[in-house]
């Protein structure tokens, strides 16, 4: 099994892909480095267990900085699970139309699709927040990077609505 769980000293939990240790963030979710992706198939990764890409594929594909990204099993054991928050700050948005009225386009999207789960926008002064998730389906010959690939396009298709308005 590339992906083993143990307890340390400390009975806290470890995760071992390809025998080396895997750091956690402050959510307990494991950050997984390309390298590793390339290795592993979405069987390999163990139930119960979110993981958040680092960094980019060997190919040059990565998710969007505005996009905190993470994925687990699905709750059939072909699936992967992807949940996504993305923080865009006003400071920062450089696109042809007001942020705002590219985030309700997006939200509009999310809530009538049938490729996404909405869950939340909240707008604060500095910025404004989407959550969502969505699943995809793994065939046993798929590797890792081709499902997060997939992701991948998924999202860049979303983040073009709103420069149509």
């Amino acid at each position: 099994m590339y992906v083993q769980l143990q307890k340390d000293a400390q009975g806290q939990l470890e995760i071992i892909v390809l025998g080396e240790k895997v750091q956690l963030d402050s959510n307990n979710v494991a950050l997984l480095s390309g390298r590793w992706a390339e290795a592993l198939k979405p069987s390999d990764l163990p139930n119960g267990i979110s993981f958040r890409l680092v960094g980019e594929l060997s190919n040059g594909l990565g998710f969007f900085k505005e996009d905190h990204v993470t994925f687990s099993r699905g709750k059939n054991g072909t699936s992967l699970e992807f949940k996504v928050s993305s923080i865009y700050y006003y400071h920062e948005w450089d696109g042809m139309f007001s942020l705002d009225d590219t985030i309700l386009k997006r939200k509009l999207v999310l809530q009538q699709s049938d490729q996404f789960t909405f869950i939340a926008h909240v707008k604060k002064e500095k910025c404004t927040h989407l959550r969502f998730c969505f699943e995809l389906e793994s065939t046993e010959d798929q590797s890792l990077v081709e499902i997060l690939e997939m992701a991948m396009i998924r999202l860049s298709c979303l983040e073009g609505y709103g420069y149509t308005m």
